[in-house]
């Protein structure tokens, strides 16, 4: 949690308690005596003599002389006053990969020219105390005052977290954590198929049709299938019995949910508690009747760094649940809590996040914003920002991963920047997660399916003994409003649908292929666990 200090004190010191210009005892430096017994608002919180190795903590107050009504910052010593304030961490890492700017105040306003110097990614930094931003509580926002080789300056807390040991990409082994080292968090679960599985995913709620659906899922020839759960639970009884029937190896579901637009005009803690709530409130039985019929594995979400756009008015949460990544960390953490709650034996995973490599949103030419608040939606940047709540609180870990074309070039099949290898990424940051490839696509509109489908396979087959992925899914079998063309199948206007080629293509390449020949299945009576 972020570090809150008191909202105010009160004097414990007769007749009175000096208030000084700076966190010293020296002379010169009294600016006014608080009376016993007074309270007063609380700003900051400062080491004795701004010293990074001192434990000696000073509260800063806003103190208003009472016959002239005037306003002034100063420091008191903490130990003539209660509640005393909490303990300042010693050390802070820079978290985003692109840095963090050391402010000479803690004010962002690009009128204010206040940037010091860019603090290079993972850097670490010793704390000397923090303020509310532009030293005002209402604001929120917390920043720590800190020293980077010899330079003092403001950063904002969002973007610092606890100081560790750079992780080496030692790779992923079964069970979880890095092949060196103590594991960090949740440990991720072993992986029992020992292979990554070929999957397949569905993108709607309300549309299931029977039996196209399940035509092309066997033609496909994959072992895996990831829900979007069915509204309609007798309809979603039939599809897990016939998944049973199948001896598929294993099923994923997705938890969703949509945010309400409304909650952005209200305060963080109130918009916080709604999405919560609602989340919890509208997944339960979508998790309950999934684990009755054996699923242990849930996605909390989906990608959460996504607005509102062209094909989706409402988004996924990003300018309406919350307003960044430490929003929607600390909304991870809060639910992932609240689920456990319910079942205490399933696999949380991080949601998959759109693959964003540009810092902010723009349709139709315009910034996104909320609150007068840019929205940024950087994949890299949210993964930084997030690392922690993912270290301590997911037990795998959902990627996003699209190309348009074969090859290494841009937007390219083998491509770990822009492609289908982007979960290499992942890989780097969190060595000793179980991955999960939730969707995966050849987005090309242009592309045809029977094009598409072997490359499907020739995907499959290049994961296929990849130890830190579990399965891949491709997106989707059916999405009514297809810009991209990823369906599978295909409906007409009176409601008849039509299997296209792509996952006849896939299965037959997957079957040809030597490296996934034999599909993986498990005995009906077996959980997905």
């Amino acid at each position: 949690m972020p570090y809150t200090p008191p909202a105010r004190i009160t004097v414990k010191a007769q007749p009175y308690l000096n208030l000084r210009r700076e966190p010293i005892v020296k002379p010169g430096n009294v600016i006014a005596q608080l009376a016993d017994r007074s309270t007063w608002p609380v700003l900051g919180v400062a080491r004795d003599k701004f010293a990074a190795d001192s434990n000696v903590l000073w509260t800063q107050i806003e103190f208003i002389d009472t016959s002239s009504g005037q306003k002034m910052p100063g420091f008191c010593r903490s130990d003539f006053f209660d509640p005393k304030p909490a303990a300042l961490p010693a050390r802070l890492q820079v978290l985003p990969l692109d840095g963090l700017n050391l402010r000479s105040s803690p004010i962002f306003n690009p009128a204010v020219k206040n940037k010091i110097v860019t603090l290079p990614s993972r850097s670490v930094v010793q704390v000397l105390g923090g303020v509310w931003e532009n030293f005002d509580p209402r604001a929120g926002k917390w920043w720590w005052l800190v020293d980077f080789n010899g330079q003092r300056g403001y950063a904002y807390s969002l973007y610092l977290g606890e100081a560790t040991q750079a992780e080496p990409d030692t790779g992923a082994r079964p069970g979880g954590g890095s092949t060196t080292g103590p594991e960090v968090g949740r440990p991720s679960p072993a992986w029992k198929p020992g292979v990554c599985l070929a999957g397949v995913g569905n993108s709607d709620q309300n549309t299931w049709h029977e039996p196209s659906f399940q035509d092309a899922i066997g033609a496909s020839r994959v072992e895996a299938i990831k829900f979007v759960p069915l509204n309609d639970t007798a309809k979603m009884s039939r599809i897990y019995q016939w998944l049973r029937s199948q001896n598929f190896a294993f099923v994923m579901v997705r938890l969703t949910w949509k945010p309400d637009p409304a909650w952005v005009n209200l305060s963080k803690a109130d918009r916080m508690a709604a999405a919560v709530q609602t989340f919890v409130d509208t997944t339960r039985g979508q998790l309950e009747f999934a684990y009755d019929n054996g699923v242990r594995y849930f996605e909390v979400h989906n990608e959460p760094n996504i607005t509102a756009n062209p094909t989706d008015p409402v988004g996924d949460g990003l300018g309406t649940a919350w307003l960044g990544p430490g929003d929607f960390a600390e909304w991870f953490s809060r639910v992932t809590d609240q689920l456990r709650q319910v079942r205490d034996d399933v696999y949380l995973g991080f949601p998959g996040l759109s693959p964003q490599s540009t810092d902010f949103p723009v349709f139709n030419g315009q910034e996104v914003t909320a609150n007068g608040q840019r929205l940024k939606w950087n994949t890299d940047f949210w993964l930084s920002v997030c690392k922690t709540v993912i270290d301590e609180k997911a037990d795998w870990i959902g990627v996003h991963c699209y190309w348009q074309a074969e090859g290494m070039g841009q937007y390219g099949l083998e491509n770990p920047d822009s492609g289908g290898m982007y979960w290499r990424r992942y890989k780097a940051r969190f060595p000793g997660k179980l991955l999960f490839i939730t969707e995966f696509s050849n987005n090309g509109s242009q592309v045809p399916p029977e094009v598409k489908g072997p490359q499907y396979a020739k995907y499959i087959a290049m994961l296929r003994n990849e130890k830190a992925i579990g399965a891949a899914f491709a997106y989707s079998v059916y999405w009514a409003d297809d810009p991209y063309g990823e369906r599978w199948v295909s409906s007409s206007e009176e409601g008849k649908f039509r299997i296209n080629e792509l996952p006849g293509a896939m299965g037959a390449a997957l079957q040809a292929n030597q490296l996934t020949a034999s599909r993986v299945t498990v005995p009906a009576s077996e959980a997905w666990a």
